[in-house]
C-alpha cells in the first residue's frame, strides 16, 4: 500500500511541469511547440557566444508538430531567435519571462502566438512585419509596448491594448494598414511619438484619451493623435494649446487644416507626411514649431511663420516639393540643419537680418532658389548649406563670415561670381565644386584662407581668382591655392 502514495506523488510532480498549449496537449515546462508552413524544423538564429540557440537540446518535427526542448533555467528567448522564419504558430511555456528584440521579426506566415502570463517583457520590433498576425498578444505582466513592437502587422484589424500597459513607445503599431479601431486602457500614462503612424484606415479611438467622436486622442490641452481614415479637413479642437509630436502626421488625404488661436506649440513632426496638404494658416499665438513639423508635405505651397518663433528646427520643411514661398519674421535667429532641404520649387527667399546661424544642408537641393543674401552676424556656413542650388545666380556673403564648409555651394551651376569676405579663414573641401559657370572669385583676405585642392574644382575653364594687391605670391605658394596659380590675379 505504501507504493500508491509514492506513485501519486511522482505523477503530481510530473504534471506540475506540464502546461496546456494552443495545440491542445500537455507540454513540458522546458519545451516550445510550434508549426511551420513546410513541416520542417524551424531555423533558430545562433549568436556567437550566447543566445537561445545555445541552450537548445533538440529541435524536432513529427506528426505535424515541432518541439524545441531546451535546458532548465532558461528565462528568455534572445534577439532575432526566430526572425524571418516560416513559423505559422507557436506556444511559449511559463518558464520564459522575456522575449528579445526582433525575436519574430519578419515571420510573415505567423498567424497564432501564445505567450504565457509569466512574460513581463517583449522587445523592440519583436513582432514587426508579422504580416499574417491577426491579434496582438500582450500578457498581463507586460507594462510597456516598446518601439515598433507590432509595426507593419498588416493583418491586424483592431487593436485592444489590455489593462496594465502604462506606456506605448514610438511607432509601436506603425504601418498597421488594416487597423480600423484602437482601444486604450485606463492604466496608460505615456504615449510616445507616432505609435499609429501609417495606419491609414484607422477611423476610431476608444478608451483613455479618446475624444467623444473617437477622432482624436487628447491629454488635457495636448493633441496626441488623429484618426486618419477618410480625413480631408481638420479643425484642431478648441482648448488645445499643444499639437503633439506626429499628432496629425501621416494623414495622407488631408487637404486643409484649421488651427485656432491659443495654440502655442506645434510639436515635432506634427503634420509630417500630410501628402495632400496644400496650405496652412499658423496662428499668431504659436511660438514654437518643432523639427520635421511639415516634412514630406509634398503639395504645401505657401507658409507664413508668425512673430515669436525664434528657430526653424531641423527638417521643418524637408522635401516639401511644391513649397514656393516662406515668410519668416524678424524674431528668427536660427535656421537649423536641413530646414528647407530638397524644396526644389522655392524660388525667392529672404533670410531676416535677425538670423545669426544657418545649419548644415539648410537649403541643399533648392534647385530654383535664384538669389540669397546671408545677413551680417552669421559667422559660419556649414557643409552642404546651399549644395545643389542649381539656379543660384546672386550670392552675398557677410563681413562677419569666418568659415565656409565642405560642399557648401557645390553644384551651384549658374553662379558666375562670388566675393569671399576678408574675415574668412577657412574654405572647405569641394566648397564650390561643379560650379560650372563660376568665372570670378574675389578673395578679400590678405592671408590666404585654408582650402583643399578640390575647393574650386570643375568650375569654369576661364576661372579667375582675384586677390588683394601685393598678396599674389602668398596665394600662389599656399597649399591648395598653388594648384590655381595661373588663375590667381592681383586686384588693382
Amino acid at each position: 500500500m505504501k507504493r500508491l502514495p509514492i506513485l501519486l506523488t511522482i505523477i503530481l510532480i510530473l504534471t506540475s511541469c506540464l502546461d496546456e498549449s494552443i495545440f491542445g496537449t500537455k507540454t513540458s515546462k522546458y519545451e516550445i511547440h510550434y508549426t511551420t508552413s513546410d513541416g520542417q524544423p524551424v531555423y533558430i538564429h545562433y549568436k556567437l557566444l550566447s543566445g537561445f540557440g545555445h541552450v537548445v537540446v533538440s529541435n524536432t518535427y513529427e506528426n505535424g508538430l515541432g518541439v524545441i526542448k531546451f535546458k532548465e533555467g532558461v528565462e528568455s528567448i534572445s534577439d532575432n531567435a526566430f526572425a524571418n522564419s516560416n513559423l505559422v504558430s507557436i506556444s511559449i511555456p511559463e518558464c520564459i519571462t522575456s522575449i528579445g528584440d526582433q525575436t519574430f521579426m519578419g515571420c510573415s506566415e505567423l498567424v497564432s502566438v501564445e505567450l504565457s502570463e509569466s512574460v513581463t517583457e517583449i522587445g523592440t520590433e519583436a513582432f514587426s512585419r508579422c504580416t499574417s498576425l491577426r491579434d496582438i498578444v500582450v500578457p498581463s505582466g507586460v507594462s510597456v509596448i516598446k518601439k515598433e513592437t507590432y509595426s507593419h502587422c498588416t493583418a491586424l484589424t483592431s487593436i485592444s491594448i489590455p489593462e496594465g500597459i502604462t506606456a506605448i513607445k514610438a511607432g509601436a503599431f506603425e504601418d498597421c494598414t488594416g487597423v480600423t479601431s484602437v482601444t486604450l486602457p485606463e492604466s496608460l500614462t505615456t504615449i510616445e511619438e507616432a505609435p499609429f503612424s501609417g495606419c491609414d484606415n484607422l477611423a476610431e479611438f476608444y478608451g483613455k484619451y479618446a475624444s467623444k467622436d473617437g477622432k482624436y486622442l487628447c491629454d488635457g490641452d495636448t493633441l496626441l493623435a488623429t484618426a486618419p481614415a477618410g480625413l480631408t479637413e481638420l479643425t484642431i479642437p478648441e482648448g488645445i494649446t499643444t499639437i503633439g509630436e506626429y499628432a496629425v502626421g501621416g494623414c495622407k488625404q488631408l487637404l486643409s487644416i484649421t488651427i485656432p488661436e491659443g495654440v502655442t506649440t506645434i510639436g515635432k513632426g506634427a503634420f509630417s507626411k500630410c501628402e495632400e496638404l496644400t496650405e496652412i494658416s499658423i496662428p499668431t499665438s504659436v511660438a514654437y514649431i518643432g523639427a520635421e513639423a511639415f516634412q514630406l508635405c509634398y503639395k504645401l505651397t505657401d507658409v507664413t511663420i508668425p512673430e515669436g518663433v525664434t528657430t526653424i528646427e531641423p527638417k521643418t520643411f524637408f522635401n516639401c516639393n511644391s513649397l514656393k514661398s516662406v515668410s519668416l519674421p524678424d524674431t528668427i535667429t536660427t535656421i537649423s540643419d536641413n530646414a528647407f532641404s530638397v524644396c526644389p520649387s522655392l524660388t525667392d527667399f529672404t533670410i531676416p537680418d535677425s538670423v545669426t546661424a544657418i545649419g548644415q544642408g539648410a537649403f541643399g537641393g533648392c534647385k530654383w532658389l535664384k538669389e540669397i543674401a546671408i545677413p551680417e552676424g552669421v559667422t559660419a556656413l556649414y557643409d552642404y548649406t546651399f549644395s545643389g542650388c542649381e539656379r543660384l545666380s546672386a550670392l552675398s556673403l557677410p563681413s562677419t563670415l569666418t568659415s565656409i564648409g565642405s560642399r557648401t555651394f557645390s553644384s551651384c551651376r549658374v553662379l558666375k561670381e562670388v566675393t569671399i569676405p576678408q574675415s574668412v579663414s577657412t574654405i572647405g573641401d569641394s566648397a564650390f565644386v561643379h560650379c560650372k559657370w563660376l568665372e570670378a572669385v574675389y578673395c578679400m583676405p590678405t592671408t590666404p584662407p585654408t582650402i583643399s585642392d578640390n575647393t574650386f574644382s570643375e568650375c569654369a575653364a576661364e576661372l579667375t581668382i582675384y586677390v588683394p594687391k601685393g598678396c599674389g605670391q602668398s596665394y600662389k605658394s599656399a597649399e591648395g591655392w598653388s594648384s590655381h596659380q595661373e588663375a590667381i590675379v592681383e586686384k588693382e
